[in-house]
């Protein structure tokens, strides 16, 4: 069963809601989580990049989320520049987050300008995000609104959830699930941190479905 079914089953009970999260990294230091989890609704956490480069702060992250409730994603950055690449980084990423819980879905962060160029963008996104679904996983896309209008294929993202990065709007115009707005300000964290909203509570999902570890 393909995301988009079961997300629509669920987006009319809470398109009006709106919860707050952070995004985070090994860049973002040391979080004092007891602190962080008053203030927001979820974090999504950066597992690592290209084919097994692990993120030094996801285990800590991961275990400060769940100590204190918050409900956690996932993101992976790629530099996959075909499909075999883009095969070889989802393998890497079930071999760091498995054995784990995730009431957020798991996301393919596609930034790079070089993956851009190939022209083949959707079938990276479509491959990474195939392997990961047949492992029992939620899958979705990280990426900015221009990028998304332009290197993605529609029918292929129709079948992802969509994270976008639209850092100077008040509302995406594209479909999407999580808002990346721009930088924050949160006790727990050092300096600035990315800021998030959701319009859904995805952790129903998950469980109801016996994904992403449930």
């Amino acid at each position: 069963m393909k995301n988009i079914q079961i997300f629509f089953s669920f987006i009319i009970f809470s398109i009006s809601y709106q919860y707050k999260g952070v995004d985070l990294s090994e860049y973002d230091g040391d979080v004092n989580w007891s602190v962080l989890s008053q203030n927001i609704d979820f974090a999504i956490l950066r597992a690592g990049s290209n084919f097994g480069v692990h993120d030094q702060q996801f285990e800590n992250n991961y275990i400060g989320a769940k100590q204190y409730g918050v409900p956690v994603g996932v993101y992976w950055y790629s530099y996959a520049h075909n499909e075999e690449e883009a095969a070889r980084e989802a393998r890497g990423c079930l071999d760091k987050i498995q054995g784990k819980q995730y009431e957020y879905p798991i996301f393919y962060d596609i930034e790079e300008q070089e993956i851009f160029d190939t022209g083949l963008t959707s079938q990276i996104l479509d491959t990474f995000c195939s392997i990961l679904e047949k492992a029992g996983y939620y899958c979705g896309v990280y990426c900015s609104t221009y990028f998304l209008d332009t290197y993605f294929d529609k029918d292929i993202l129709s079948k992802y959830t969509v994270w976008v990065a639209a850092w100077d709007t008040t509302e995406p115009l594209i479909p999407h699930s999580l808002w990346q707005y721009g930088s924050d300000y949160y006790d727990g964290v050092n300096g600035e941190v990315d800021g998030d909203t959701s319009n859904t509570d995805f952790g129903p999902i998950m469980k109801e479905n016996h994904l992403n570890g449930y």
